[in-house]
């Protein structure tokens, strides 16, 4: 909840822009349907927030940008984008280093391009982070490794 309402200041920051023709809403991203339209929203939304003239943490908390990469970054995977989806789940969890979902998003695409041995890596962060994270524990179980 406070993540949407974090991104909505954004909104309204993008109304005040020089730019306000074109109206950022990143709240969108994590309404979006289609893997397209995830990744269209949260590259407007990620870009937008790369041109301010301001440092990002005046504007909005790092977590909340985390939020938006570690989205888009997840619509990368399942567009089979696995390189692309790990720069974004990488940026995630610079932002956030506490962020288990990032991890376990960067574990499953490097799983997917055959780096098991760095998967099993972030899949042990997410839930060293996380304890309760049932993704990454049923995914090292899989992989017949002790969390």
């Amino acid at each position: 909840m406070s993540v949407r309402i974090a991104l909505l200041l954004v909104t309204a920051l993008s109304w005040s822009s020089a730019n306000a023709a074109e109206v950022i809403r990143p709240v969108d991203c994590l309404r979006s349907v289609s893997i397209e339209q995830r990744i269209a929203t949260c590259s407007r939304a990620l870009g937008f927030l790369e041109r301010l003239d301001v440092p990002l943490a005046t504007v909005l908390d790092e977590r909340m940008v985390a939020v938006l990469y570690e989205t888009r970054g997840t619509a990368l995977f399942e567009a089979n984008e696995p390189q692309r989806a790990i720069a974004d789940f990488s940026r995630a969890i610079e932002l956030n280093p506490d962020y288990a979902d990032a991890y376990f998003g960067r574990g499953t695409a490097q799983e997917r391009l055959g780096a098991t041995s760095t998967a099993i890596i972030d899949y042990r962060a997410a839930s060293h982070i996380d304890p309760a994270h049932r993704q990454s524990r049923a995914a090292l179980e899989r992989l017949g490794v002790t969390p």
